[in-house]
């Protein structure tokens, strides 16, 4: 929301968010907001078209997580989640259906899926997407980031921007 507070009414802001509470609540806000640039696209990001089973903790909703991308976790702790699939595509196929080649700012904010996610943008990557923000959910961002042909920006206790080395 903050991005989309931001942006202006001459730029767009794509939300892409997979459950349907979020959903409901995002497009409540955009209307009392009347924040006619952003648009929510309710489908989850990976790297390809696929189907992906949502780890969600209804008391805890900022600790939910994709199947797959975290294993410490006990048949206890797992017990507190309820799951459910949900459809997924790439942020390079997501774009482009909606005719949407060039970003200036991705945010990213996953539990643990953000490789994932951005080996599913390769392609908005390649054409210079500046800048490259990941929340404060898991270590290595620094190192894995530089993979993706990204340095350091800033960070805060909430994330961190990382900006393309030119």
């Amino acid at each position: 929301m903050y991005f989309s507070l931001l942006s202006g009414n001459s730029n767009k802001v794509f939300i892409i968010e997979p459950d349907t509470e979020s959903v409901d609540t995002w497009q409540r806000m955009i209307e009392q907001l009347k924040l006619d640039q952003v648009t929510v696209c309710p489908i989850a990001v990976w790297s390809c078209a696929k189907a992906l089973k949502l780890y969600i903790n209804d008391a805890h909703p900022a600790s939910n997580f994709t199947g797959g991308t975290k294993d410490h976790y006990t048949e206890g702790q797992l017990a507190e989640y309820r799951t459910v699939e949900l459809p997924a595509d790439s942020l390079d196929n997501i774009l482009h259906e909606r005719d949407i080649h060039k970003a200036d700012i991705v945010s990213i904010t996953t539990n643990g899926a953000e490789r994932e996610i951005l080996n599913g943008m390769s392609q908005l990557i390649k054409r210079g997407l500046p800048h490259i923000c990941l929340a404060v959910t898991g270590e290595g961002y620094i190192d894995m980031m530089k993979e993706y042909g990204y340095e350091l920006l800033a960070h805060d206790e909430r994330g961190f921007t990382f900006s393309q080395i030119s």
